[in-house]
């Protein structure tokens, strides 16, 4: 007895290639200078050599904020908690740190990424309190509606201090110790 098997082809469905470019990066409407990355660049992390993604933040004015929209500048990205002592101690050096590099090309950016009680939100007011409290009129303070800690405090320690170069990557993903004298030393390192 002879068997015969009949192979068929089944076509398979799939959805046309979507050809349309990504959205290209733009510039959110807010009072902070602004740099247009190169269209290529594409975020990786946070760790030491990656080029840090572009996340995006509103400030103490309640405006939106992308970290990459400063490209070309040194970044000392600091993520602090409401409720952290030594948070506080850095809070009050940002002016300071601003006024004396800015004209070198750098930005102090302060996440507030935790309230003084953990689990409420950071708000608008949280961010003014901070600005006024610490006399902070020069740079950038945010909040973010996203839960950014798992990527920027994966240990869950404050405050993080993350330097990033002018074309975005990190080149300390924390420095410490965190005082004056260091970070100020790790900022000349790279302007």
């Amino acid at each position: 007895m002879l068997f015969f098997f009949i192979s068929c082809y089944i076509p398979e469905l799939t959805s046309p290639v979507d050809t349309a470019a990504a959205t290209p990066w733009s510039c959110p409407e807010n009072d902070w200078e602004c740099t247009e990355p190169p269209s290529n660049l594409v975020g990786r992390g946070f760790a030491n050599d990656e080029i840090a993604q572009d996340l995006h933040f509103y400030d103490q004015f309640d405006n939106e904020v992308s970290l990459w929209q400063f490209y070309g500048d040194v970044i000392l990205f600091d993520i602090s908690a409401e409720w952290c002592a030594p948070c506080k101690l850095l809070a009050e050096e940002v002016d300071a740190t601003q006024s004396d590099y800015e004209a070198q090309g750098f930005i102090y950016l302060t996440l507030i990424a935790e309230a003084n009680q953990s689990s409420d939100p950071v708000t608008l007011e949280t961010l003014e309190h901070w600005a006024e409290h610490n006399h902070i009129n020069l740079a950038p303070v945010l909040r973010t509606e996203t839960d950014y800690r798992p990527v920027l405090t994966p240990t869950n320690a404050y405050p993080r201090l993350i330097l990033i170069d002018r074309n975005m990557r990190v080149v300390n993903e924390n420095i410490f110790p965190q005082n004056d004298e260091t970070i100020r030393e790790k900022i000349l390192e790279n302007l």
